[in-house]
């Protein structure tokens, strides 16, 4: 029997994580989150309606919440937690559900007239790139582009944080946006 040395797993393990790392992650197109959108509208707009409504309530995900500017989980002692700030575990419930059905992996209300909805999280996979909706009564700070499919950064792109915002109106006050880490 052939015993692999530390190293050589260890070599193995990086080639694989390079060879992940390259193929990258697949974005969700343009015209398929234009097409959720256009079949889920009403959907949508009650969703940022309930976010705005729900003022300390700063961010949603299947597994965490921000509320009243403190992170619960949903462990049992996390819902525990966030009953007694006055956040009911049937609401998180709704928006769970919400987020499902939308295919939205994070909910995030900017300021209060900004929602950030991610189809994607962050990932050691994703090389911090990330696509979503974005709602708000004006354009996103970035850069407005035709298509945001294959967006390579261009330096007169880069945002103040070091990042680059891109974004495509859908309708009214709705952008599809491309964020890329530029760490």
């Amino acid at each position: 029997m052939t015993v692999l040395k530390p190293t050589a797993i260890a070599f193995a393990v990086l080639v694989f994580l390079s060879w992940a790392c390259s193929r990258g992650v697949t974005r969700p197109s343009d015209s398929a989150l234009a097409r959720n959108f256009r079949d889920n509208e009403p959907r949508f707009d009650r969703l940022v309606a309930d976010l705005n409504g729900d003022t300390d309530l700063g961010m949603v995900t299947d597994s965490e919440v921000r509320f009243a500017g403190a992170f619960f989980d949903s462990s049992p002692s996390g819902l525990s937690a966030l009953a007694q700030r006055g956040f009911k575990v049937a609401r998180w419930g709704y928006y769970r559900e919400q987020l499902r059905a939308l295919g939205i992996q994070r909910a995030l209300r900017v300021d209060v007239s900004a929602v950030e909805l991610r189809v994607e999280e962050t990932s050691f996979l994703s090389n911090g790139i990330y696509k979503g909706y974005w709602y708000s009564r004006s354009p996103p700070s970035g850069h407005r582009k035709e298509s945001l499919d294959g967006y390579r950064p261009a330096k007169e792109d880069k945002g103040p944080s070091g990042g680059y915002f891109v974004y495509k109106p859908i309708n009214a006050n709705w952008y599809i946006y491309l964020f890329v880490d530029g760490h």
